[in-house]
């Protein structure tokens, strides 16, 4: 269970044996809120969108969902990992206080979406290609798209329009509302 620890030694013929301890830990699935409201020692794994890089040396952030905003003091792989802010990132911690404010230190970054922000236009003339993802901004309209109900709610159907023109997503193509 939980808090269960145990000993791991590796070694091999002509090098020096190394040993390690290992404790188990659960982690759970949860949101900001959920996160920032729950007890600290607790270990957490998050996604949402980077709001703002407070330190880029140590990888101090901010992460949002659709309930909140958690701080993120420390994350492991920032530098590698090239983050920046509006990239998508799912990250595993603990969650701590410090002066009495919620946060996840020393996070290790699970994924890692980096997100290019685009027109209407551009999207339309990109190559299909599921290695990159794109954030729209635009007003929702009505689809054009030939037997396409305008249903939000049942069927999630709708258009995208900005200054560079209208996009209809057709079936099979995915574009997540924020």
């Amino acid at each position: 269970g939980e808090g269960d620890t145990a000993t791991i030694t590796l070694s091999a013929e002509g090098l020096e044996s190394v040993t390690c301890a290992v404790t188990r830990t659960n982690v759970q699935d949860a949101t900001a809120a959920e996160i920032n409201a729950a007890e600290d020692g607790k270990v957490f794994r998050v996604t949402g969108i980077v709001s703002k890089i407070k330190n880029t040396e140590y990888g101090n952030l901010y992460i949002k969902d659709h309930t909140g905003e958690v701080y993120v003091y420390g994350t492991n792989n920032f530098a590698q990992e090239n983050i920046a802010e509006g990239d998508v990132i799912t990250v595993v911690g603990s969650k701590t206080s410090f002066k009495e404010s919620p946060q996840m230190k020393n996070v290790d970054v699970e994924k890692h979406y980096s997100i290019k922000d685009t027109k209407v236009a551009d999207f339309r003339a990109a190559e299909d290609n599921n290695e990159v993802y794109y954030r729209l901004t635009g007003k929702v309209t009505k689809s054009t798209e030939e037997y396409t109900k305008f249903d939000l709610e049942q069927y999630g159907n709708f258009a995208l329009e900005d200054e560079s023109g209208n996009v209809d997503p057709k079936y099979g193509k995915t574009l997540k509302l924020e």
